[in-house]
């Protein structure tokens, strides 16, 4: 078996581990196509810079400017990959595996294009069949290698399958701010709410409130208070960027609610 059959094979090796991958929806590889566009960008912008330069004939000094400029980008792009594998599994572990997962997903990807390319300007007249026969291979497995890139922005379908809500990191820099917002929002709705309230709740008959916020019975006040403001708080819809999709958001705002009813319950049973 000569080199080629050994890369094809391990080729095929690859992509049947990468959709098995993608496929159990635990781990967010590409969590929208700016991800994948960024991952893509970090193997395309410095040969395609040095394609550039070369075909235009530049002088070396403005060459040299761009690949330097081309290589910062291509950097700034790793570390952006990383860092969004990181957030988007939300934890660093995974995340420093599925950046190095993209890191070689994106390189034999790059290998097919290049493949691809030599293989149609290739001026070899005594091999022209076999030069054909080449083209069309890397030309299917690129094709392959598309559709299965786009299987793998799965970011919906893993924060959907594991329950998790998308929350803006810059919003946890003003925790302050969104603490006393939160507290002004709940005496808010409990004054609007008053006169719907079931005055007959009892403590027996609130299990589900205390179950809600993850304490006991036998918990004061002030632990039942903190143990609501925390949840709150990272559960607050306002905190979910634009772009979110609309059943995280739903799911977002019902949990919200639940935890003011289970908090208002408490608090007026106890008043009792």
């Amino acid at each position: 078996m000569d080199s080629f059959d050994l890369f094809i094979a391990g080729l095929i090796v690859f992509l049947v581990i990468s959709l098995i991958f993608a496929a159990q929806k635990r781990y967010v590889v590409y969590f929208d196509g700016s991800d994948l566009f960024v991952s893509a960008l970090t193997w395309l912008v410095l040969p395609g810079t040095y394609l550039f330069v070369n075909f235009l004939g530049l002088s070396e000094t403005f060459a040299s400017v761009l690949l330097i400029l081309a290589a910062i980008i291509t950097v700034i792009c790793f570390i952006a990959s990383f860092v969004m594998c990181c957030h988007y599994n939300k934890s660093i572990l995974a995340g420093l595996f599925v950046g190095i997962f993209k890191i070689i997903f994106a390189a034999f990807g790059l290998l097919l294009l290049v493949g691809m390319i030599f293989s149609a300007i290739s001026d070899d007249r005594d091999n022209t069949n076999a030069s054909g026969c080449l083209f069309l291979i890397f030309t299917i497995a690129f094709g392959l290698f598309g559709l299965l890139a786009k299987c793998m922005i799965n970011g919906n379908a893993v924060y959907q399958n594991r329950q998790w809500t998308i929350q803006n990191e810059a919003h946890e820099e003003k925790n302050d701010d969104i603490n006393s917002g939160d507290e002004d929002e709940e005496e808010d709705d409990e004054e609007e709410d008053d006169d719907d309230d079931d005055n007959n709740d009892t403590e027996d008959g609130l299990d589900w409130a205390y179950e809600i916020l993850e304490v006991s019975k036998d918990s004061s006040d002030e632990d039942i208070k903190q143990a609501y403001m925390k949840k709150i708080k990272e559960s607050h819809p306002d905190k979910l960027p634009a772009n979110t999709p609309e059943w995280i958001i739903k799911v977002a705002q019902e949990k919200f609610s639940k935890l003011q009813e289970a908090y208002k319950a408490i608090c007026e049973a106890k008043k009792q």
